[in-house]
């Protein structure tokens, strides 16, 4: 039996297809997806990045807000301090001038009633010159201008008059003249405290006496 013989074709191919190569479009899409991903991953870093950023300057305002909130009671505290030294500063203030015009009221007062009692001496002596009983009125005007204690008339220098706490008076030289700090009145026996010359000189004026050396 004859073998049989394949006829090969007339452009001398076999009959097998060739793998054929990526498509140009394919090419295409894979760059375009590849640059998208760059794209994203640097849109990405510019994100954190900006974000990273945000976070810092919310930290900075976070931080100057609690220096301003710091400074601010710092600086309510200084004025509210200053605000009761000044309240503290008018009271004091408000309470001295409360005590000088009382001190001053005091002095009015005391010197209204020293010139009235004054007055009332001159014009009682003024009267009983007439009467027998002018001697008496001289005499008790001469008593009163003589010191108790050193029996020297007042003047109005180192011997001038000076109101004790019990209310007699003695010349500033016998009021200088103690023991023990001790100035004890020769009238009534009373003993009070005397310092030194400047707590003599701190007491009341007889200025009614004063008044009648004139």
């Amino acid at each position: 039996m004859p073998r049989a013989t394949t006829k090969a074709s007339k452009d001398g191919s076999d009959d097998h297809p060739t793998a054929a190569g990526p498509s140009s479009s394919s090419q295409h899409r894979f760059e375009t997806l590849e640059k998208e991903l760059e794209d994203l991953k640097a849109q990405k870093e510019k994100n954190t990045a900006e974000a990273k950023k945000i976070e810092q300057n919310k930290k900075l305002i976070e931080d100057a807000v609690k220096i301003e909130k710091k400074l601010y009671e710092r600086i309510k505290m200084e004025n509210d301090k200053q605000a009761l030294r000044l309240h503290e500063s008018e009271e004091n203030e408000r309470k001295l001038k409360s005590k000088i015009r009382d001190k001053d009221e005091l002095i009015r007062v005391t010197k209204e009633q020293i010139e009235d009692v004054s007055q009332d001496i001159k014009t009682e002596i003024c009267l009983n010159k007439s009467h027998s009983g002018f001697n008496d009125a001289q005499k008790l005007l001469q008593n009163l201008i003589i010191c108790t204690v050193c029996n020297t008339n007042f003047d109005k220098s180192d011997k001038a008059p000076a109101t004790l706490q019990c209310g007699h008076i003695a010349c500033k030289a016998c009021c200088n003249v103690k023991e023990n700090k001790i100035l004890i009145c020769q009238s009534c026996g009373k003993s009070m405290e005397i310092e030194d010359e400047q707590s003599v000189e701190a007491l009341p004026i007889g200025q009614a006496i004063i008044n009648l050396l004139d």
